[in-house]
């Protein structure tokens, strides 16, 4: 017989700890059905000098189908960037959004959700895209060109917007961004930057890509 509460249950802690991070100040509202569903109200806690939650999750006892949304609230960019040894980057500014997360058939996903850098002052971005946006075109052409000055200009840029996106397509999953700022290169001449890039991939991909060693 499956264990159930007896309505919404508060769990409140001070502390949570794993490896290097921690957790602070956290609450956790739950019920568990009759039919074995762990159902989440809303759960709230501090992190990276933000806030981490979740809204109206579940997982399922009997057959480990798990859905969750994720949200964050003030988050430190620099923060979440030090989370993955491969991504090298200098941010100033912080984050708020959601990112629901489903597994289902034993794999995880995300759902549709957007990560978007907070209204401030100055929010900056350094990342050497060394190549990356260049390494498909022919050098010296217009293409070619207008890509290496977007990766100049990434390498000190002052933003306007920062937006990441997590959408469905069906079965596949794409992530969208939304890169728009202003640099002065190295010859004083001043770009305005509006990126967008964008990417079929789904969250294994994704974890691996971040987590690659150099």
């Amino acid at each position: 017989t499956p264990f159930e509460t007896n309505g919404t249950q508060i769990i409140f802690f001070d502390e949570c700890i794993y490896k290097e991070y921690v957790i602070k100040d956290g609450n956790f509202s739950f019920q568990i059905t009759a039919d074995g569903v762990l159902k989440i109200e809303d759960s709230y806690s501090k992190f990276l000098n933000g806030t981490l939650g979740l809204k109206e999750s579940s997982m399922s006892i009997n057959d480990k189908e798990i859905e969750i949304i994720t949200f964050i609230d003030n988050m430190n960019g620099q923060s979440i960037i030090d989370l993955f040894d491969g991504l090298d980057a200098e941010i100033n500014g912080n984050f708020s959004g959601k990112i629901p997360l489903s597994r289902k058939n034993g794999k995880w996903n995300f759902e549709e959700g957007f990560i978007e850098m907070d209204a401030g002052q100055n929010r900056t971005l350094k990342y050497d895209a060394n190549g990356l946006l260049t390494k498909d075109y022919k050098a010296g052409t217009q293409e070619y060109n207008r890509m290496k000055m977007a990766e100049d200009a990434l390498k000190n840029l002052s933003l306007d917007f920062l937006r990441i996106s997590f959408n469905v397509l069906g079965e596949s999953r794409k992530i969208t961004g939304s890169v728009i700022g202003d640099s002065i290169l190295a010859d004083g001449k001043k770009v305005v930057l509006d990126y967008r890039p964008n990417t079929i991939a789904g969250l294994d991909e994704i974890i691996r890509y971040l987590n690659r060693n150099y």
